[in-house]
């Protein structure tokens, strides 16, 4: 597989310094992810809310996510900016995080929610960019997979971490703890921020490149990623379902404190396929890698549709999606940095991280709403067809192996495409609208 002539030199950087920035990077996703893992509780256990409230807070959040991290990869091309970013979204994420404990609303949760995941996108674009950049060209596969690997590792702190105070202090008490990891993130970026030497000035003002990035063979991979990020519902959705099935089990803790610890699963699995799917995408391409993570994903979903819900069942479920997801999240990450020109790239990592976050508001409002109009069943395989078409799309990838793609065929993607941004739109004021009918 041959890498983009334009790829940029590896750029050392200060042990001292990387690992501060990785420990402060790991810290802040387990803070994040104990608190997602607490979500379904919160809303479902505390607060009462309707299953619908859990999607649309996640829908919310999604949708201020995607905003931030299309936001952040322009505003990352300046590198003056880059750690005041950092900084910011640490401490910001970790005061909203305590806010949530304290809510007492579904709405205000989608507020906060939606909040943390705006200061979480705007930082998202550069970590991702920079791993291209320190590692050699010849290794964008190994390199990102191990990036991946040690996130969703560092994930599996977070549910634990909820667990521990879920049994010890409530669901609020263990909103609060979450906090803790947080708040050493936050100490971590400032301190960095306040010893970071003055970055050299602009070459270009920053500005929002989205269309470049649909062009040539970075677009080809784009167009298939956006369809299936279309339908690809945030794990907090599986969390829900795992929830509701353990409640017709005999089980010495509650369904949701079961939930939480089968969630570590997915978050193990994944950590566990990245690294080996970054080796897969380096030796086999990262389509093919996609296209194998979408096959394992949807057998995962119709697990969880209808599985009795016994606990070896769902642990099953939670593995083949973790393992899947992690596959595909290298894949896609490593088809940008190949793909991408350099003077293009913290804006493809931007438009990446939004495609993934908008698609995570259109699937989850989705398939809330069908869930509850039709069943759990329907709203898992929602994603089903969408999930095809995108491996569709896929093969017929262009310059990526030599095929073209005819006109017509073309001119539907793209019309498909240009319609992506009313459905999201439509689903945030939708997803607004229902928070308050279904509180």
């Amino acid at each position: 597989m041959t890498v983009s002539a334009t790829a940029a030199p590896p750029v050392p950087v200060p042990r001292r310094k990387f690992f501060a920035g990785r420990s402060a990077t790991l810290l802040s996703t387990a803070s994040d992810e104990a608190s997602t893992s607490l979500l379904p509780a919160l809303l479902s256990v505390t607060l009462g809310s309707s299953p619908i409230a859990l999607g649309l807070v996640e829908g919310l959040a999604s949708a201020a996510d995607g905003v931030a991290r299309l936001g952040g990869g322009a505003l990352s091309e300046d590198p003056r900016r880059r750690g005041w970013i950092s900084a910011g979204s640490y401490v910001v994420m970790t005061a909203l995080t305590g806010l949530i404990a304290v809510a007492t609303s579904s709405l205000q949760v989608g507020a906060l929610r939606a909040g943390t995941a705006t200061a979480r996108g705007l930082r998202s674009p550069q970590r991702y960019a920079a791993v291209p950049e320190r590692a050699g060209s010849a290794g964008y596969g190994r390199a990102f997979g191990l990036e991946r690997g040690l996130h969703h590792l560092a994930s599996v702190g977070g549910p634990l971490l909820a667990f521990a105070g879920l049994a010890v202090f409530g669901v609020r008490g263990a909103l609060l703890v979450a906090v803790v990891p947080g708040v050493v993130a936050a100490v971590l970026g400032v301190r960095m921020l306040r010893a970071r030497p003055p970055a050299p000035p602009a070459k270009s003002p920053v500005r929002l490149r989205v269309r470049p990035v649909y062009r040539g063979a970075l677009g080809r991979l784009m167009t298939g990623i956006t369809l299936f990020e279309a339908v690809n519902f945030a794990a907090v959705l599986l969390i829900l379902r795992a929830t509701t099935l353990l409640q017709r089990q005999d089980l010495p803790l509650s369904p949701a404190a079961v939930a939480v610890l089968l969630y570590l699963f997915w978050r193990l699995a994944a950590a566990g396929a990245a690294p080996l799917s970054g080796r897969l995408v380096d030796r086999f391409g990262p389509v093919r890698v996609m296209t194998a993570g979408v096959a394992a994903l949807l057998g995962a979903y119709a697990g969880f549709a209808f599985a009795e819900g016994t606990v070896p069942q769902l642990v099953a479920c939670f593995v083949a999606a973790g393992a899947a997801s992690g596959a595909i999240e290298a894949a896609e990450h490593v088809g940008v940095a190949l793909y991408a020109p350099v003077d293009l790239r913290y804006s493809a990592f931007g438009t990446l991280s939004a495609v993934r976050s908008f698609g995570r508001l259109t699937a989850t409002v989705g398939a809330t709403v069908v869930w509850t109009a039709l069943g759990p069943q329907w709203g898992l395989l929602l994603a089903a067809p969408f999930m095809a078409a995108a491996v569709g799309v896929m093969a017929l990838r262009g310059p990526l192996t030599g095929l073209s793609i005819p006109p017509r065929l073309r001119a539907l993607v793209r019309l498909a495409l240009v319609a992506l941004l009313p459905v999201a739109v439509a689903a945030l004021l939708v997803a607004l609208g229902l928070l308050r009918v279904y509180p």
